[in-house]
C-alpha cells in the first residue's frame, strides 16, 4: 500500500516528536541521577563528623550545599535533641570540583539541659520575594522540674546568606489545650524589619498543632474553656508552678458556669458531696465545685504544679471544707479552711 505525500509527512513529525521525548526524558534522568550522585557524595563527605543531618538543600546546578544539622540528637529520634549541650547549626558548601569548601556556618539555636524537638513535617523550602528561604519550627522545654515554661520557635533561614527571622510562642501547658501550649506570640525588631517573612511565619504558626488556637467563642474571658484563666485574673493571682504550692488569698472570687467544668478538664483525683455541693480536686492541679442547689459548676481555687501541690479536701460544716497540701513537710502550715459561702461570685 503507497502511502500518500501528506501521510509520510505526518508519520515523519511523529517520529521524531516520538524521539524528542525519549531523549528528553532520557536527559531528564541522567540530570536526576547526577544530583542524587552529587547529594550522596556530599552525605558521605559530611558523615565523619559528629553532627546528624536534619536536612539538606541543594542548588539548582548542585554547586551549593545548605545543611541544617544537629548535635547530641536522640539515638532513637534524631529530630529529638536531648543532651546536656544541644546545637541546631547551619553550615553553607560550595562544590569545588570533587570536593566540598565549608564558606559559612552559624549556630541557629544553642541550649544547655533542654530538650529541643524538631518538628520534620515544618520543613520547607520557600522563596520569598527575591531570595531562598527554608521554614522550619521546633520546640524547646527545660530539663528537670524547675522551669515549667516552653517555647516554639518558628523560623525562616535565608539560604543565601545563612541569616536567621524568628517568631517565638511562649506558653505552658494547659487544659484549654492538649497536646500544645497555651501562651502569646513574642516579636523582634528583626521579624517586625520583614513583613514578607513575618507573614510567612504568622501563617506557618496559624496552623501549627503545638500552640493553642482559641475560636471565636473562646476569646471571650468569661468562656467556661477559660475559667482558670479568668479565676487567675479575678484574683490577682498566677499559681502556675514547678514546685511547691501557692497560700489561698483571703478573699476568694468565682465565677458560675452552666457548662460542667468538671468534665472539660478531666479525671479528677478525688471526690467529696454532701446534700448541697460536689467538690473535686485534681491530681496537682485545681480544685473545682458544683452547687447541687444552683445547678451551677465554679472553680474554688486554681493552682497547678509539677510537684509539691497536690491537694487533700474534706467537709468539716455543710458549707466548710478543709483543704489540705498533701506533698507538703510536716512543718509546713499546709492546711487551710474555705467557707463556700464567703466566695465572692462576679456573675
Amino acid at each position: 500500500m503507497k502511502l500518500s505525500h501528506l501521510s509520510i509527512i505526518l508519520l515523519s513529525l511523529l517520529i521524531l516528536f516520538s524521539c524528542g521525548k525519549e531523549k528528553t526524558k532520557f536527559i531528564t534522568k541522567n540530570k536526576t541521577n547526577e544530583k542524587a550522585s552529587i547529594l550522596n557524595a556530599f552525605k558521605e563527605f559530611t558523615s565523619s563528623d559528629k553532627q546528624t543531618n536534619l536536612y539538606i538543600l541543594v542548588s539548582k546546578d548542585s554547586s551549593d550545599f545548605v545543611r541544617i544539622s544537629a548535635f547530641e540528637a536522640s539515638e532513637h529520634n534524631k529530630y529529638l535533641l536531648s543532651g546536656e549541650k544541644s546545637f541546631i547549626l547551619a553550615s553553607k558548601y560550595k562544590k569545588e570540583n570533587n570536593n566540598f569548601k565549608l564558606i559559612k556556618q552559624d549556630t541557629l539555636q544553642y541550649g544547655e539541659y533542654v530538650y529541643i524537638d524538631v518538628d520534620p513535617e515544618s520543613f520547607e523550602e520557600k522563596k520569598i520575594r527575591q531570595d531562598n528561604y527554608f521554614l522550619f519550627t521546633f520546640s524547646e522545654s527545660f530539663q528537670g522540674q524547675a522551669v515549667i515554661e516552653k517555647s516554639i520557635h518558628f523560623l525562616a533561614l535565608n539560604t543565601n546568606d545563612l541569616r536567621l527571622t524568628e517568631l517565638p510562642y511562649n506558653g505552658t501547658s494547659s487544659i484549654r489545650c492538649e497536646e500544645c501550649i497555651d501562651g502569646e506570640f513574642s516579636e523582634s525588631k528583626s521579624l517586625n524589619s520583614n513583613p514578607a517573612i513575618k507573614k510567612e511565619l504568622y501563617k506557618k504558626a496559624s496552623k501549627h498543632k503545638w500552640i493553642y488556637h482559641p475560636t471565636e467563642e473562646e476569646k471571650n474571658p468569661k468562656n467556661y474553656k477559660n475559667y482558670s484563666k479568668y479565676w487567675e485574673k479575678i484574683n490577682n493571682a498566677d499559681n502556675n508552678l514547678a514546685n511547691g504550692y501557692s497560700p489561698l488569698p483571703e478573699e476568694i472570687y468565682s465565677t458560675y458556669y452552666k457548662e460542667d467544668i468538671f468534665k472539660f478538664t478531666g479525671d479528677y483525683e478525688e471526690i467529696i458531696e454532701n446534700d448541697t455541693y460536689k467538690i473535686v480536686s485534681y491530681f496537682r492541679g485545681n480544685l473545682l465545685g458544683y452547687d447541687k442547689t444552683k445547678k451551677l459548676y465554679f472553680p474554688i481555687y486554681i493552682e497547678s504544679c509539677i510537684t509539691g501541690c497536690n491537694k487533700k479536701i474534706s467537709f468539716l460544716s455543710e458549707h466548710t471544707i478543709e483543704v489540705e497540701f498533701s506533698e507538703a513537710s510536716a512543718d509546713d502550715n499546709a492546711k487551710s479552711v474555705i467557707n463556700l459561702t464567703d466566695i465572692i461570685f462576679k456573675n
